[in-house]
């Protein structure tokens, strides 16, 4: 007996994991940039890295177009 393989569609909602994941992300570059140490000797770099497509420019902008960040001295 020979059964068809019937495919199925399986939707996964990711979005709203995405979502919580760049808020989060957000907000550890937004206190990464805040942080002020004033005994540092060095200025601090955070690195980005990631596949294309994965949103590492929109985090970037996202953190630094928040007012925090902008109206820090």
């Amino acid at each position: 007996m020979c059964y068809r393989r019937v495919p199925r569609r399986v939707s996964i909602n990711t979005e709203r994991c995405v979502l919580i994941r760049h808020h989060d992300e957000k907000e550890r570059n937004i206190a990464f940039l805040l942080k002020e140490d004033e005994t540092a000797v060095h200025v601090g770099i955070l690195p980005i890295i990631g596949p294309r497509g994965t949103g590492k420019s929109t985090l970037i902008h996202d953190a630094s177009r928040d007012a925090r960040v902008r109206t820090a001295k």
